[in-house]
């Protein structure tokens, strides 16, 4: 500070001056160095604002790209689960009754050898088997063979019914096949649920859930067959009765004596008493036929949660994705396009006749639960690392076309 030094008297006022004055006004370089300091601690933390900012911006941008890629590779990934299997439609074949009654016995006769074979590996597994707790390998290999033989069985009295059906009979079902069946079922679905392995228990329901139906449905077509010809019997009955009681134009009518009243009773009682007894059958047929649509909605709905598409798409994505290619598949149509003796050893080797339609309904044909059930059963075993195979049935029903 530089001041000029006129009088005294001045001198002294000015340290005056000085001295009430202010700190910044005492140190004019001192207080323009704080004011600088000041701005220049303002301007940074404005820059580290912005800064932050920026960053927390870009942070956000860089997690919404994440989460847009995510998603995207997420949907990728859904198509291609969806897109991979690339399955053309089955080729349509012309069968006859002879060639649905050779296909027929020669599954039945694979059938029978693999339930046979399983049965001796789970006799000889049961003998041998140390822990009470985990199923053995044989033991799981049993139920996976026992499980083939009845998808077997299953399409060969499918075809049998084929070779029965005629013009007259549209809706054959050889019923004592369908009702040999329950046993096995019932024997393979134990097993399963024995080792653990769900979804194959699922599918016993769901094989028993339509055999139930099949055989409900034979019994309500023959109720109704039925039914119909008592209807008839009756009407014919009540008309010759009418006409019996009713007297000529040309014949004085008069009171019956007490001995032709007793024989108009008897004969007027015998009808009746016949049509009861018929009823009364129709009626418990048709009971059983209610009960067994009842258990056959309850199995189906059980089998439902044991495969639905959840578990396949996380347990079974092999037969996940080939659900998926299958939706568009016509049920009826392709029925007879489908060959069970298609499923190869992987599902690259599956042909166009090994698949199914999707999803899988009560009225779905029984051949695409036989193939739907062998490709589970291959996926099955190649995810345990069983040594399981699908049963080579030949001659296959593609084989003779």
């Amino acid at each position: 500070m530089t001041v000029t030094w006129k009088r005294r008297a001045g001198v002294r006022g000015l340290i005056s001056e000085c001295c009430d004055a202010g700190p910044g006004e005492q140190l004019g370089l001192a207080g323009t160095s704080s004011v600088r300091r000041s701005n220049t601690s303002i301007l940074v933390r404005r820059r580290r604002r912005t800064t932050s900012n920026a960053s927390s911006m870009r942070s956000g941008r860089e997690e919404d790209a994440a989460m847009k890629r995510s998603s995207s590779g997420e949907s990728r990934s859904r198509e291609a689960s969806s897109s991979s299997v690339r399955l053309e439609p089955p080729e349509p074949r012309e069968w006859s009754k002879e060639r649905f009654l050779e296909v027929a016995a020669s599954y039945r006769t694979h059938g029978r050898e693999l339930k046979h074979r399983g049965d001796q590996r789970l006799r000889e597994a049961s003998s041998a088997q140390l822990s009470l707790t985990q199923p053995s390998q044989a033991s799981l290999l049993a139920a996976l063979e026992q499980t083939d033989a009845l998808l077997l069985y299953v399409y060969g009295f499918w075809c049998e019914d084929q070779a029965a059906t005629s013009g007259s009979v549209p809706h054959a079902c050889v019923a004592h096949n369908w009702a040999s069946l329950f046993g096995l079922l019932k024997y393979v679905h134990a097993c399963h649920e024995r080792n653990g392995t769900k979804a194959l228990a699922g599918l016993c329901r769901l094989l028993e859930a339509v055999v139930l139906r099949r055989l409900a449905e034979h019994e309500q077509r023959l109720l109704s067959h039925r039914l119909q010809k008592l209807a008839a019997q009756a009407a014919s009955s009540a008309g010759s009765a009418s006409a019996a009681g009713s007297p000529s134009a040309n014949i004085e009518v008069t009171a019956p004596s007490p001995a032709s009243a007793h024989s108009a009773d008897t004969t007027a009682a015998t009808v009746p008493a016949e049509l009861i007894s018929a009823l009364a059958d129709a009626a418990r047929s048709m009971a059983k036929s209610v009960a067994d649509s009842e258990r056959s909605n309850k199995l189906f709905a059980q089998a439902r949660v044991a495969l639905s598409a959840s578990v396949l798409e996380a347990h079974y994505p092999e037969v996940y994705a080939a659900s998926l290619a299958s939706s568009q598949m016509e049920a009826w149509r392709d029925a007879s396009r489908l060959d069970p003796a298609a499923i190869g050893l992987t599902s690259k080797e599956d042909s166009s006749a090994a698949r199914w339609a999707w999803p899988l309904e009560h009225v779905t044909p029984l051949p695409h639960f036989v193939t739907f059930g062998r490709a589970l059963l291959r996926e099955t075993a190649a995810t345990t690392r069983l040594n399981f195979r699908p049963a080579r049935v030949l001659p296959s029903s593609s084989s003779r076309s």
